[in-house]
This record gives C-alpha cells, sequence and structure tokens, in this order.
C-alpha cells in the first residue's frame, strides 16, 4: 500500500510490475491462444524472453498449418452472440411513474448499443473471451465527449467566468470492450469485489497527450515497457512511431486514502490525480466489469478449452507435416551417388543426361515408400480429439456426414448449446454489471438532458429525451438465452405450432422468424400503434380523441386496451376512463362497420341505434352510467380482435 507521500508514478510503476509479473505464465498462455487461432502456429512459449518462439526446424522439414481452430472460434464465438442481448430494466417501485423512467433507461441503454456499435464490440469481447477465457468491459465519463455547451454571457459576466471556460463539452457515455492484455489487477484478488486496485494500460499518441493533457511526453516503443503481447499480436502498432504507454490506475478506499483515488500516467508524468475529499463522493467502485469463460474457483481470471485445445492442433500440423514430407519422399526418392562418380546434381527434368565416372558405378535410385493409411487415420483422431476437448460436433462445424438424419444433426447442435450454459450465465451476470454501471454513470455525471432515439416498429422514429437526475431502478436483467432452436428449419416448425395453437400473433411470428423489414406485411399497423399511443397521452391529459374511419382500428384497440390494464388507468377520473370507453367503443364499431357513439354531456357515450356498445373486457362496469351486455356476435367479434382467438 502507498503511502501518502510517495511518488504517484513510481506507485502506478510499481503496481503495474507486480501484477505483470503475477500474471506472465497466463499471458503467455493467452498470446499462444491468439497467435495459434490466427495461423500462427508453429510457436512455443520463450519463458526467458516473455514472449514467443519459431519452432526451430532443419530447411528441409515442412511446417504445414491447418488452422481449424479459427473455425472453431467463429462457431463459439457466434452460439454466443446467436441472441442478441436484450436489456430490461426493473422498476424502483411499482408505480406507474418508476415504470416510466424504467422504460425510459432500457431505451436509453439500447440506444447508447446502436451508436457505440454494439455487435462489433460484443464480437470483439466475446472472441477475448473464448481465446483467454477473460472478458472486460470498462464503462466511464468522457468530459471530452459530447456536444459544446456555452455559459450564458449575461451569467458568466456576474460570475466572472473568463472566456477560455464559457465553452465546455456536455461530456458522454464511453463503453468500450478492452483487450486482457491491457488490464491488469490485484494479485491478490480472487473475485472482482475483493481487488483493491486496477491498471488500465494503452498506446495513444504523444499529440494526443499533448492535446487533452498539455504535457509534452517522449514517446518509446511498446516493448521497452515489457508488453510482449504487442510485439507478438499487434505489429502494426510495434511499427508506429510517436506513440507513448498511458497506465490509468483506480484505487479504492483505504487507510491513507479514505475516498480512493484514480491516477492517470504518461512518460513518467502525471496528467491527472483524482482524490476524492470528505464531501465528495469516493470512488468506492473500480469501473470495469469482468466475464470468465468459465470460473476457476482458485483463481481470479476464467478458464478456457483453448488451451487444451491447441496441443491437440499443433499435433494435427505435425502430422499433415510428416504426410506431405512422406508423399514428397515417395514421389521424389532419394538418388544412391558413390563417391568419386562426378555426378553432383540430378533434376526431374525429363531426357537429362547424367554423365558419371564408370569406375565407381553409375547412380541409383531408391523409392521412397507411399504414405501410410494409418497416418491418415491419425489426422482423423486428433480432429476427433480436438472437437470433444472443445466441446463441439461435427454438426455445429457444419460437417455433418450425408448419412446423418436431420434430427441427429439438430440434436448434436442443441448438445454443443448446453455445454455452453455455464459461459451463458457469466455472460449473463456480467452485463447485469454493466447495464447497472452504465445507468449510474449517467445518473452521477450528465448535468442535462438525455436525449435518445428510438426506432419503434417498423421503423418508426421516435425521439425521447429524460433527466439524467430521474434515473432510478431496482435491477437490469439481460435476456441472452432463448428457447428456440438455433436451426431455421425447426424454428419455422414451432412458430408455426404456436401460431396454430393460438399462442402468439402475426406480427411476433414474423418477428421470430427474423423476417428484416414486416412493413410490407403488417401494412401501416407500426405507425397506428405509434399513433394510438400518442392517443393515450392525449386521454389522459383530458382530452377528448376521435376514432377515424381510415385507421386500423385492430391496432389502436391493442394498443388502447393495454394501456387500461396499467396502474394510472385505474387511478384516473371517471371523466378519463368515460373518455377511454367511449375511444375504444368507436374504434369497436368502425370495426364492425357500425355507427361510433357520440359524446354525451360531460364526455359519456352516448348509444345510438346500430352502435357498438362496450367491449367484453369492460361488460357490466359502471363508469358514471350503466352499460348494457353486448350481444353474442359482439364478444366474438372483439375476442378476434383482441387476441382471445386467431
Amino acid at each position: 500500500m502507498a503511502r501518502t507521500g510517495e511518488d504517484p508514478v513510481v506507485h502506478v510503476d510499481s503496481q503495474f510490475t507486480r501484477a505483470e509479473e503475477a500474471r506472465a505464465a497466463l499471458a503467455r498462455e493467452w498470446l499462444l491462444n491468439k497467435s495459434f487461432i490466427r495461423g500462427d502456429q508453429w510457436y512455443t512459449a520463450d519463458d526467458s524472453a516473455g514472449g514467443l518462439r519459431s519452432v526451430p526446424r532443419q530447411s528441409w522439414r515442412r511446417q504445414i498449418t491447418v488452422n481449424g481452430l479459427f473455425s472453431i472460434e467463429r462457431v463459439i464465438v457466434a452460439k454466443l452472440t446467436s441472441q442478441r442481448p436484450e436489456p430490461t430494466v426493473l422498476p424502483a417501485t411499482n408505480t406507474d411513474e418508476d415504470r416510466s423512467v424504467a422504460r425510459a433507461c432500457e431505451r436509453l441503454i439500447k440506444y447508447h448499443f446502436r451508436k457505440m456499435g454494439w455487435d462489433i464490440e460484443l464480437t470483439r469481447w466475446t472472441s477475448d473471451l473464448f481465446s483467454t477465457g477473460s472478458g472486460w468491459w470498462k464503462v466511464s465519463w468522457d468530459p471530452d465527449a459530447g456536444e459544446t455547451r456555452e455559459i450564458d454571457p449575461l451569467v458568466a459576466d456576474d460570475l466572472g467566468i473568463p472566456e477560455s471556460e464559457r465553452k465546455r463539452k456536455e461530456g458522454d457515455l464511453l463503453v468500450e470492450s478492452v483487450s486482457p492484455f491491457e488490464v491488469l489487477i490485484d494479485p491478490g484478488a480472487k473475485r472482482m469485489k475483493d481487488a483493491r486496485w486496477l491498471v488500465h494500460v494503452h498506446l495513444i499518441h504523444v499529440d494526443e497527450v499533448f492535446e487533452r493533457w498539455g504535457e509534452e511526453v517522449v514517446p518509446d516503443s511498446p516493448s521497452s515497457f515489457g508488453l510482449s503481447w504487442i510485439d507478438n499480436l499487434d505489429k502494426q502498432m510495434e511499427l508506429s512511431e510517436d506513440m507513448v504507454m498511458v497506465k490509468e490506475y483506480w484505487e479504492r478506499p483505504s487507510k491513507d486514502f479514505p475516498g480512493g483515488r484514480r491516477i492517470l500516467i504518461a512518460g513518467g508524468k502525471v496528467l491527472e490525480y483524482e482524490k476524492p475529499g470528505p464531501d465528495e463522493r469516493s470512488i468506492d467502485k473500480l469501473p470495469f466489469v469482468y466475464c470468465p469463460f468459465y470460473p476457476d474457483t482458485e483463481s481470479f481470471y476464467g478458464l478456457t478449452p483453448m488451451n487444451n485445445g491447441r496441443g491437440l492442433q499443433m499435433n494435427i500440423n505435425q502430422i499433415y507435416s510428416l504426410i506431405m514430407e512422406q508423399m514428397g519422399l515417395a514421389a521424389h526418392g532419394k538418388w544412391l551417388i558413390p563417391k568419386g562418380s562426378g555426378v553432383t546434381k540430378i533434376t526431374s527434368a525429363p531426357g537429362e543426361k547424367i554423365e558419371y565416372n564408370p569406375t565407381h558405378g553409375p547412380p541409383q535410385w531408391i523409392r521412397g515408400d507411399p504414405v501410410s493409411p494409418n497416418m491418415m487415420n491419425l489426422t482423423q483422431m486428433f480432429r476427433e480429439a480436438q472437437q470433444y476437448v472443445l466441446g463441439l460436433h461435427e454438426a455445429s462445424l457444419g460437417m455433418a456426414g450425408s448419412s446423418q438424419s436431420g434430427r441427429s444433426v439438430l440434436f448434436q447442435s442443441e448438445q454443443d448449446n448446453t455445454k455452453l450454459g455455464p459461459t451463458l450465465k457469466c455472460i449473463r451476470q456480467s452485463l447485469r454489471e454493466l447495464g447497472r454501471m452504465m445507468l449510474e454513470t449517467w445518473r452521477d455525471n450528465a448535468d442535462y438532458e438525455l436525449n435518445y432515439r428510438i426506432l419503434g416498429e417498423n421503423a418508426v422514429s421516435e425521439v425521447k429525451s429524460m433527466e439524467a437526475g430521474e434515473i432510478r431502478f431496482s435491477d437490469v436483467e439481460f435476456q441472452i438465452e432463448s428457447s428456440l432452436p438455433n436451426n431455421k428449419e425447426a424454428r419455422r416448425q414451432l412458430v408455426l405450432q404456436l401460431v396454430q395453437m393460438g399462442l402468439i400473433d402475426r406480427e411476433r411470428a414474423l418477428r421470430m422468424l427474423e423476417f428484416g423489414d414486416i412493413a410490407d406485411l403488417l401494412g401501416g399497423e407500426g405507425r397506428d400503434k405509434e399513433r394510438a399511443r400518442s392517443e393515450n397521452d392525449l386521454l389522459f391529459d383530458g382530452d377528448q380523441v376521435a376514432a377515424a374511419q381510415y385507421e386500423d382500428h385492430a391496432a389502436h384497440l391493442e394498443s388502447h386496451i393495454e394501456t387500461m390494464k396499467e396502474q394510472r388507468f385505474y387511478d384516473a377520473t371517471d371523466q378519463i376512463k368515460q373518455s377511454f370507453l367511449l375511444h375504444i367503443q368507436q374504434h369497436a364499431a368502425m370495426l364492425q362497420g357500425g355507427v361510433p357513439p357520440a359524446p354525451g354531456p360531460g364526455g359519456a357515450p352516448e348509444q345510438r341505434a346500430g352502435s357498438v356498445p362496450d367491449v367484453p373486457a369492460y361488460a357490466g362496469q359502471e363508469f358514471g352510467g350503466e352499460v348494457p351486455d353486448p350481444f353474442p356476435a359482439e364478444q366474438l367479434g372483439m375476442a378476434d380482435i383482441t387476441g382471445a382467438s386467431l
């Protein structure tokens, strides 16, 4: 633990070195995994240099690479990301206001995911998760991002604010996947909650350091920092000039620093130093989210089957190399040339004349043995062993034999998905923590309205905003698992069965079948539902809203009735309830070709001849007057449009 008077640069460098040495052996395993996936497979760990070295060989030896690990990683990543993670924010209480805030928070998270390029970030993160057994998210507040805000000149003059400080950025949330090589954590921690400190390292250009912090630092080579993984994995970064290593150190509250602290250094200089005072918010949480591929009870870092599959991949490469060498030997053989015969070189050119000294005899060709069938069988044996270790059948890899039935292929694929169950649970937990951290960061740092754009059904755009200080919630959930089969044909059969059973409507069925744009199939139903949601707000404000003949009455009824099941409807005045009742009667009448009821005194429905009374869900209830029971035909019609039957 650093003392108050210790040099911050010395302390950060010391903690960095300590964490890197503790993780050195594991980092070499990660490095080999990454290299093998990229196709650089004739390497081994070099403990003396802390990196990798090529496997030595004689010039005539073959080194064939049959990279099956890249295909396996793609399959694993595809399986883990096949279901797009959908956030669900749980309200702080059961009131309508808190539920509305929770929905806004949920939309805010979704909008930020789209803005940050979530699909690419999630793919990168999942790739690191499989190859190293570790995945990291970083959630921070970037004060230099966002829109530029200008202080009112009159207010600035009264407060004496200088011209240089009258404009500033709003700041924005920054969520990014971080390479496991860049995060070094307290070696004494077995869980994230036990970590006392953490160091995040990354390379940036010296000009950016000067632009952001006004400090001139000396550029350095990445290799001088002891980060051997940069040399091996990122050749482009190694060749870049004028780069400097930035180390960001986070420390939780301690005896010497009750509020915790954050230190940012580069080139031996302190760029930022945060040490919250007694009246300031302490740094009690590290702004990182960790996820293991499979938890290790004896270590902080997770396990990955890549460590075991890598050795089998090397065996496969060696066998293929031997096969190619044997094939060359069988085709070209060897020459037995007596000493003194004068023959120095023999080629495979046809019609070649070979001159030799007859005293010592002519050269003799020795035929090589053909490739043994057992050698060919060994490749299949090691390939099957590799698939077994990595938990994948040939069905998942797209290599199922023609003799296998479709049911067998589906069964094997589902078995492989089951093996990823623990990993999916770890991903879900990490995403929950990510969602909570995002909302907390907005609430604690943003001092302006958070605007977000939501693409509703059929690409109908909705622009909303909420005050950051209004953010409140109890928890954030992510749905990343689906009970639907991954096979498209099996999924189609199940969805059709659900439609026939009346458990889902056509819109949900089309979405489950992954139609890209269902606007042409559903017509303007999306726009009608958007209009119906606006009408709900108007009705709650006490306005009278009339139904129009050209509207999709079924879509409007579905939206209105769903809103009438909310608590705010039951808490509304009788006048508002009567307005809702009148409005849905108008839609019901138009849907069945009748005459819509007109409002009576005070907005109460006035029944006319041929008009449709109330919907079945509200028959017999009193909202300022008796409502007659509907006719049987009307009951059937309303049951049909409200989803009771197809």
